[in-house]
């Protein structure tokens, strides 16, 4: 059975990572926190669990933390 996962960027034009929703219920343009290796990075979802069904991943999939704070949106 096939992981749901849910696509995030992490800037304009860049390359769409995989990641796992977790319990979260978040929609296409929702700004989250994912824990990466180079620390906590804030990014929005552009693709939601049901438009990544297809989507095969290698490697480590990262975990949305949490839904962004408002103020940390307007910091980026």
């Amino acid at each position: 059975m096939k992981q749901a996962l849910t696509g995030v960027r992490y800037a304009d034009a860049g390359p769409i990572h995989y990641c796992s929703p977790g319990s979260l219920l978040i929609g296409q343009g929702d700004y989250v926190i994912v824990r990466t290796d180079r620390g906590e990075r804030l990014g929005w979802v552009v693709l939601t669990p049901d438009q990544t069904e297809d989507v095969d991943v290698e490697g480590p999939i990262r975990v949305v933390e949490r839904l962004a704070a408002l103020d940390e949106v307007e910091r980026h």
